[in-house]
């Protein structure tokens, strides 16, 4: 599967102009925008899907049914999602084959996306995570009467599965405090998108085989550029600010000065140069 395509087709992975970086929330420029929900099929259809699923999280016993119905109906409609779903479990089962895997977790909410219909195909339980810390089982729809709840899945394989790792910030502050609730054991993460972040050390260092389907870093940017997805200029400016982020914005604002008028935080982007 050639997710690089897909990333760009979708505009999932999105390059700025080589001489117009995007400013980011934390007041920092950079080259790149990641926002892997757009797999959905386009921006307009993720966009609509995430105010769905804040709908539907609100009733957290029929969130993960609900919301299971709404994504196989695109899977089946929408080749690009679907070849993201088939390409997801050919990676997962290349390493993990279903029958291995006790259960499928996801949490809130955009690694529903990709978990539910991933469970689902493989006709594995889902354990629906929330950012409240609670969580809900659905089972398979070819599922066993025997199949124990998550409440009582003690040493049970889970295999987690999100859309993006930055720095496990968020596996450290609730995934893996819901699964030591039960007993589980978190054996895996695969994620549609590594962003080399600092994610996967966090995952050594708990003993978690980390899968990333991507993974952001120069191969996989001078493979776009080889395929024409993003120009030599756009290629040349990420790899500069991959080697020093904060060097590639001190040097872009000092050759382009007027640019920090169009910063969305001016104060804090000053307050950060102050510091460079």
């Amino acid at each position: 599967m050639n997710f690089t395509k897909l990333l760009f087709q979708t505009a999932a992975v999105k390059v700025c102009p080589a001489d117009s970086p995007f400013w980011y929330t934390s007041g920092m420029l950079g080259p790149y925008y990641v926002n892997t929900h757009f797999l959905y099929g386009n921006e307009t259809k993720a966009k609509a899907l995430l105010a769905s699923i804040d709908e539907l999280k609100n009733d957290p016993a029929t969130c993960a049914e609900k919301l299971l119905a709404i994504l196989m109906d695109n899977y089946h409609a929408d080749e690009i999602f679907k070849n993201t779903i088939d390409g997801m479990i050919a990676t997962l089962t290349a390493k993990y084959p279903a029958n291995t895997i006790d259960y499928i977790s996801g949490g809130e909410r955009r690694d529903w996306i990709f978990s539910l219909p991933v469970a689902h195909l493989l006709n594995i339980p889902h354990i629906t995570m929330f950012k409240d810390l609670s969580c809900s089982v659905l089972k398979p729809s070819k599922s066993s009467s025997d199949q124990p709840p998550a409440a009582s899945c003690e040493f049970a394989t889970v295999i987690h599965i999100a859309d993006l790792l930055n720095t496990a910030s968020s596996y450290e502050r609730a995934w893996l405090p819901i699964l030591a609730k039960s007993g589980a054991r978190l054996t895996a993460s695969m994620v549609v998108v590594d962003r080399n972040q600092g994610g996967g050390a966090f995952m050594a260092d708990n003993d978690i085989d980390n899968i990333a389907c991507v993974t952001i870093d120069k191969e996989f940017f001078q493979n776009a550029a080889q395929n024409d997805y993003i120009s030599v200029a756009q290629l040349r400016m990420i790899i500069e600010y991959m080697a020093d982020p904060k060097q590639y914005m001190k040097d872009f604002l000092t050759n382009h000065p007027e640019y920090l008028e169009t910063a969305k935080d001016k104060a804090l982007t000053e307050t950060i140069l102050a510091t460079l």
